[in-house]
């Protein structure tokens, strides 16, 4: 099973920032931050999925879960990409 690398999420996880931060973004009672789910898939293809989890009608593949913050720095990102890989490579082993 191949997984994404914590710098490739990371990068993801940071355009997600970006959008949280910008005009466009529709902030209800003035959050900064959304959900955010590591959708790995068995091929080893994978995607960010943000808002929420409600409406993620694909189940498939190997998943970590966490919020990005309009003030979260880099090394924030590393360490919400590090425990969404974790997540996700603990649900792989889990299905055995």
């Amino acid at each position: 099973m191949r997984f994404p690398s914590i710098t490739a999420v990371r990068i993801a996880l940071a355009d997600v920032r970006d959008d949280v931060r910008g005009p466009n973004w529709p902030k209800v009672d003035g959050d900064d931050w959304t959900e955010v789910r590591l959708q790995v898939y068995p091929d080893g293809a994978w995607a960010i999925r943000v808002g929420l989890s409600d409406y993620d009608l694909d189940h498939r593949g190997y998943w970590g879960a966490g919020t990005v913050s309009a003030t979260d720095k880099l090394a924030d990102l590393d360490d919400l990409a590090r425990s969404m890989l974790d997540e996700a490579k603990e649900a792989h082993a889990m299905a055995g």
